[in-house]
């Protein structure tokens, strides 16, 4: 998780890796994000 607080704003992301959505061998990792903004 990161958290990161900007004039009294908190942005907070939690990635998430999606072995079944990425290929490696070719390349293609692929990644979902969740963006909480306070």
């Amino acid at each position: 998780m990161y958290k990161a607080v900007t004039r009294n704003i908190e942005v907070t992301v939690l990635p998430e890796f999606l072995p079944d959505r990425s290929e490696p061998s070719e390349g293609r990792f692929v990644w979902a994000y969740t963006i909480e903004i306070t």
